[in-house]
């Protein structure tokens, strides 16, 4: 919203004028009682603040893409758990000497392999984002991001994003808020 910094300032003169004015007739419990929404408003003026604001859009940031990784660690696994049937059927095939079965298992195989790799090209743009938060990450004194770079079959993808993912983990921890 454009005019949520705005309505942010106005709070905290709001904020700030009750706690004065309890102040000013000597209200101890008002006082205290105000002190509470001055500190909120106050916490909304902070986020405005590039000291402030850049380590907050960081960890949002970061759990959005925490977020993107963890469906896609679900559909790589999704993959993984389609290859296991091939796999066992592909034996089995050749194990009775089945053109037919082994004919119909290629035709899946190569349909989860076109998946796999719209799946790796879809992950992509993230190295995008992932370059944007190294650059802001630097500002706010976090250590460097790996790129996700992901081939090979899917558990081989699932590794990756589990290093890329425990490393936004660590990221997120050290960023001061």
């Amino acid at each position: 919203m454009p005019l949520t910094p705005l309505f942010d300032l106005i709070d905290v003169a709001l904020a700030v004028k009750k706690v004065l004015d309890k102040l000013k007739s000597l209200d101890v419990p008002g006082t205290i009682r105000a002190f509470p929404d001055f500190v909120s408003a106050v916490d909304k003026l902070l986020a405005l603040i590039p000291q402030t604001s850049i380590p907050r859009m960081l960890l949002s940031t970061i759990d959005v893409l925490l977020a993107v990784l963890n469906v896609l660690r679900l559909d790589f696994e999704a993959i993984g758990k389609v290859q296991v049937p091939i796999d066992t059927g592909n034996a089995r095939a050749a194990a009775l000497g089945s053109a037919d079965l082994a004919a119909t298992l290629m035709c899946s195989q190569s349909q989860l392999n076109a998946r796999l790799v719209l799946l790796q090209a879809r992950a992509q743009p993230l190295n995008r984002l992932l370059g944007v938060l190294n650059a802001l990450s630097g500002i706010a004194g976090a250590p460097e991001l790996p790129t996700l770079s992901l081939s090979g079959n899917a558990q081989a993808c699932i590794d990756t994003i589990d290093s890329v993912t425990a490393a936004l983990r660590t990221v997120r921890s050290v960023i001061p808020v």
